[in-house]
């Protein structure tokens, strides 16, 4: 991977977004949060990635700040290098 191993995780949303990094819960979720916080799709890409031994999950939701154009435009530039150099994508 571009600084290790870990999961790029592709997926839908759904309906709502319950939990992502904004401007404002930045600085909570950088301090930690638990797996129980997550989106059922985001936990069980994280519980796969332990069983495979890998520590990292990239999902946008979470790396990208929500409602920043800086970030997006930063992030976005970069999605291509982050799936292809991620040790494996899940699609859900």
């Amino acid at each position: 991977g571009e600084r290790g191993r870990y999961v790029a995780l592709s997926y839908s949303w759904g309906l709502t977004r319950t939990f992502t990094t904004t401007l404002t819960t930045y600085g909570i979720h950088k301090s930690g949060f638990t797996l129980g916080d997550l989106p059922a799709t985001i936990r069980d890409a994280v519980l796969i990635a332990r069983y495979m031994g890998i520590q990292y999950v990239w999902a946008d939701s979470l790396c990208i700040i929500q409602d920043s154009a800086a970030d997006w435009a930063y992030e976005a530039a970069r999605m291509c290098s982050i799936y292809s150099n991620a040790t494996v994508t899940f699609a859900a």
